[in-house]
């Protein structure tokens, strides 16, 4: 394997268990932080937290290679994006809600199975 090729792989796995980590992290924050504050302004929270850490982020993972361009979005994507946007939204609330409904036990199987649920949702509008 190529050095660089297996630098970037490592990089990439390094990125991965780093994220699921700070994945892992949020349900039992956000058990604690829901008691005083509604789900939706948690939600709000999470993701302007997300924004800021993936703005500080950018200029150390985003590389292409040289002559290469990304893809700009067209107006044909907009539909689609504006779907995403909002069923995050109500994601972000609703996990909220049942992190403060139910208990850690439930969240942590609840949290496991969305794993699941996306790769099967995935393969029914993927595939």
């Amino acid at each position: 394997m190529n050095t660089n090729v297996a630098h970037q792989s490592r990089r990439a796995i390094g990125f991965a268990i780093l994220s699921a980590a700070l994945y892992a992290l949020y349900p039992p924050i956000a058990k604690v932080l829901v008691v005083s504050a509604p789900p939706a302004i948690l939600a709000a929270l999470l993701y302007l937290g997300t924004g800021i850490g993936m703005t500080a982020l950018f200029p150390l993972i985003h590389h292409t290679k040289a002559g290469q361009q990304e893809v700009s979005l067209s107006r044909a994507d907009i539909p689609a994006l504006v779907v995403v946007i909002i069923t995050n939204i109500f994601a972000g609330v609703l996990m909220n809600v049942g992190i403060k409904l139910t208990s850690a036990g439930n969240i942590s199987l609840l949290s496991n199975f969305e794993i699941v649920a996306t790769t099967c949702l995935a393969l029914v509008f993927f595939s």
